[in-house]
């Protein structure tokens, strides 16, 4: 016979879900180690075994509240007024309506709920059920229930954190007094390396100093001497620097994946062997900048369970200590002449060393020079010029050869003089002839039947005019056809490597050159082409120096220098060949050989224009440029 078990009314399954869910929240609440966690346990429950579409905690303190959790994390809530914070510190269940209004009733609906505890004073919470049907009055009374189980395991939390931090301060007196008895920077951060050690579960501390931008390590609580030189040194001023560069404290514990791309901690690890890497920035109490820093290293990679309450109360007397130490060591002679002799003072002083270095140097005055082109020429030089249109003739001279004044060089034949000269001559022997027929007639006292001796008399005078300005027109002829001569007007030599090649039977035109006589055994001159952009500097020399001296090398020969004076400067700025301006200057060089005395040969020199700073020498084209360009 089968027996059947009485099935439980809707009310009995409530209250037993009820039960349930307060021993789940009261166990959550006793194993708790931390408020955040706690939160987060009683917050999921009541999602899962509450009808609760959404619930919150919120901190209450001095008139307001502050959210401390949420779930689910989309649920979204607003802060409760000033006046249900209060009823809610008086441990008040206040429900809510969507409209945000108070609903005092017996919330015969579903709706917010807020339910309060008082912690001690003005300071409490309160645990928020957003509900998704209508609430009864046991889902009330487990609401206060949740939020006394958790307004319990709060209080016990704080009690515990207080404990704690009055044991570590309890214990830490005697490591704080410790820090404090050393008498200079070394022995300070011994007694602070090991104190920190002990007292902080590590297996070793190292104390760096800030050295400008980088870090120093100060001391070690490991024994041995501490060299620069080692790789575990480097390592561990690299993650102190890191330290101060972020202006944060560095932790680092192997396999910890948040913690992976902290290549410092990560090289220190593998150079000291530890698998926890903690780095404390020692700033003291009102101060903005830490003085020092503390790595620490463990091998074992257990942390302590008080290890942040008794760092919160050591490392502000650690900082303390290490200011005290370092300003002993600035007083003493060491600490002096470290600042002076420090990296940091170091690079300040070669970096003023080198300004003012900079700054002699340009100010020194230096010779400014104008450098110009040039080429070397005899002094004594005549050019030859075709004096009329024609065809050469004949050369006499070739090129190099030596002549005399008056000599004959070439010469030139006129077609035009040729025929001239031959149509002058006829007329002149028609003319003759024409006077003596007119004599004879005279003469004989013959005389034509339409001519008297009157008429003949005037036809001779006529023809004797005639004659006469035929005769000098013959003159002239033979004037211009002695000019075709072209002579030497000096003594010297003849310059035109070409002649034959050029002038042989050619044509020529009036006034072109036909060659050059050089007076090579006389004096020689450098005439130079000065760049009129730098031919104000000559003029502006040549005022209280009439003769500037000037260097110049032969383009063939440079490495031999000559010297002379500028003799003569040209008033009128000229236009080159290549479309420059140029200003004409004139250099005698004597009858002296300096070098090769070759005519034509191109020169580079430079004018000595007084002395200006080496910053004008330098600079002076830049910021002409810049004045042309901008100014």
């Amino acid at each position: 016979m089968q027996v059947s078990r009485p099935v439980p009314s809707d009310d009995a399954r409530e209250r037993e879900a009820f039960d349930s869910l307060l021993v789940a929240i009261d166990d959550a609440a006793r194993q708790a180690e931390s408020d955040e966690g706690l939160y987060r346990e009683v917050l999921l429950l009541l999602l899962k075994q509450g009808p609760v579409a959404g619930t919150a905690i919120w901190g209450l303190e001095e008139g307001r509240a502050v959210l401390k959790a949420v779930a689910p994390s989309n649920h979204q809530t607003t802060a409760p007024p000033a006046d249900i914070v209060s009823r809610l510190i008086a441990q008040e269940v206040v429900a809510l309506s969507d409209a945000e209004s108070v609903n005092g009733d017996n919330g015969a609906r579903g709706g917010r709920f807020l339910v309060g505890f008082r912690i001690a004073g003005s300071e409490g919470l309160a645990v928020e059920a957003t509900v998704k049907s209508p609430a009864t009055e046991r889902w009330r009374r487990l609401l206060e229930a949740v939020a006394e189980l958790v307004g319990h395991a709060e209080t016990r939390l704080r009690y515990v954190a207080a404990r704690r931090s009055l044991e570590a301060l309890t214990v830490g007196n005697r490591v704080i007094q410790q820090f404090h008895a050393g008498d200079s920077l070394v022995e300070t951060s011994l007694l602070v390396a090991a104190g920190l050690q002990d007292e902080l579960g590590y297996d070793r501390c190292w104390i760096c100093r800030r050295a400008g931008e980088d870090a120093r390590v100060v001391s070690s609580s490991a024994p041995g001497d501490v060299a620069r030189r080692q790789l575990l040194v480097r390592a561990v001023e690299s993650v102190a620097k890191q330290a101060f560069s972020t202006g944060r404290d560095q932790a680092w514990s192997a396999g910890d994946e948040a913690a992976a791309g902290n290549a410092a901690a990560r090289r220190l690890a593998e150079e000291g062997f530890g698998r926890r890497i903690a780095v404390l920035r020692l700033v003291p109490p009102g101060a903005n900048e830490p003085v020092a820093a503390a790595v620490l290293e463990q091998f074992s990679g257990v942390a302590r369970d008080d290890e942040a309450s008794r760092r919160a109360v050591l490392v502000p007397h650690a900082a303390l200590a290490m200011r005290r130490g370092l300003e002993l060591d600035r007083r003493s002679w060491r600490g002096r002449w470290g600042e002076w002799t420090g990296p940091a003072m170091i690079r300040r002083g070669l970096a003023a060393a080198a300004v003012i270095g900079a700054l002699v140097l340009l100010a020194m005055p230096v010779t400014y020079d104008v450098e110009a082109e040039g080429r070397i020429v005899p002094v004594g030089l005549r050019s030859l010029f075709a004096p009329a249109d024609g065809v050469v003739s004949k050369i006499h001279v070739r090129h190099g050869q030596e002549v005399a004044t008056g000599e004959a060089v070439l010469d030139l034949r006129s077609p035009e003089l040729d025929l001239d000269r031959e149509r002058t001559a006829g007329q002149i022997s028609e003319l003759t002839a024409r006077l003596a027929a007119i004599q004879v007639l005279r003469t004989q006292g013959r005389s034509g039947a339409d001519q008297s001796p009157a008429d003949l008399s005037a036809q001779e005078e006529q023809v004797r005019a005639a004659l006469a300005g035929a005769d000098e027109q013959r003159k002239l002829i033979a004037d211009q056809t002695a000019r075709l001569s072209v002579q030497s007007p000096i003594a010297g030599v003849i310059d035109r490597w070409d002649l034959d090649e050029a002038l042989g039977s050619r044509p020529v035109a009036r006034g072109q050159h036909l060659c050059d006589v050089l007076d090579v055994d006389g004096d020689w001159k450098l005439e130079l082409f000065i760049p009129d952009k730098r031919a104000a500097a000559v003029f502006a020399s040549r005022s209280w120096s009439p003769e500037l001296p000037v260097r110049y090398v032969l383009r063939t020969d440079p490495q031999v220098e000559h010297a002379t004076r500028l003799s003569a400067l040209g008033e009128r700025t000229e236009l080159d060949e290549a479309g420059r301006l140029q200003v004409r200057g004139t250099a005698l060089l004597g009858k002296g050989s300096e070098g090769e005395r070759r005519t034509g040969a191109s020169v580079i020199a430079r004018i000595e224009c007084g002395r200006r700073s080496r910053a004008y020498v330098w600079f002076h084209e830049l910021w002409e440029s810049f004045r042309l360009l901008w100014l």
